[in-house]
């Protein structure tokens, strides 16, 4: 296998680039650079998955902002970690979604859980106006992981008496959110919208011992 300098890299990347057609260079062990002429060239891993049993890519750096110093020590990081048994894709995933996690804001989530939902329309609509109303001014931009059932307790007490109904809408689509979270793989801790957690942080009474101002009792 050729073996390259950065110098004969440079005028190899050159001299395909002017070809104007896309163009791959074979580093060694696994390591590639992509020859782009209408973009940026770059780096990739290419491997066979034993997972998979497919050829995987995986792109690990822009050329020439990452050197081809940088880009071996990347290849061989990455064959180290097949050789522990490690599948480089599958662990890239995972810390994908594991950052994806720890910044996403119960805003981002509530947002992707209104758009999937397939209740009624009109429920949904309604829904989306009272966690507009009632939920977002809280904890919207708070990360997800961080709310607590306090945060929850928060919202719901003020209109638990007062605007019976809503809160329980609210409380249902709070629920409903969090099993969405959890199913998603964005979230992986416990369900604070759930009743449980409720009672006993904010000491609610049920539904059936509220009554609305101007009920009878």
């Amino acid at each position: 296998m050729i073996k390259y300098t950065a110098l004969q890299l440079t005028k190899l990347h050159a001299d395909l680039n002017r070809l104007n057609d896309r163009k791959f260079i074979n580093i060694g062990d696994s390591l590639y650079l992509e020859v782009k002429p209408t973009k940026y060239s770059y780096w990739f891993y290419r491997y066979l998955s034993k997972i998979t049993k497919k050829l995987v890519k995986i792109k690990i750096g822009d050329y020439p902002a990452m050197s081809l110093a940088d880009a071996t020590t990347k290849a061989d990081e990455l064959t180290r970690m097949r050789k522990q048994g490690i599948d480089p894709k599958t662990q890239q995933q995972k810390q994908i979604i594991t950052l994806k996690r720890a910044s996403m804001t119960f805003g981002d989530i509530a947002r992707e859980y209104f758009a999937q939902a397939k209740h009624n329309p009109r429920t949904i609509k309604g829904d989306e106006q009272r966690y507009n109303d009632y939920v977002h001014p809280h904890i919207g931009d708070t990360v997800f992981g961080d709310v607590t059932p306090q945060h929850l307790a928060h919202i719901l007490k003020p209109i638990w008496k007062k605007k019976h109904e809503s809160a329980q809408k609210i409380k249902r689509f709070l629920n409903q959110i969090y099993k969405f979270a959890i199913a998603s793989g964005y979230y992986d801790g416990l369900n604070f919208a759930d009743w449980n957690y409720l009672s006993i942080s904010s000491g609610l009474a049920r539904s059936s011992d509220v009554h609305e101002p101007g009920t009878m009792t």
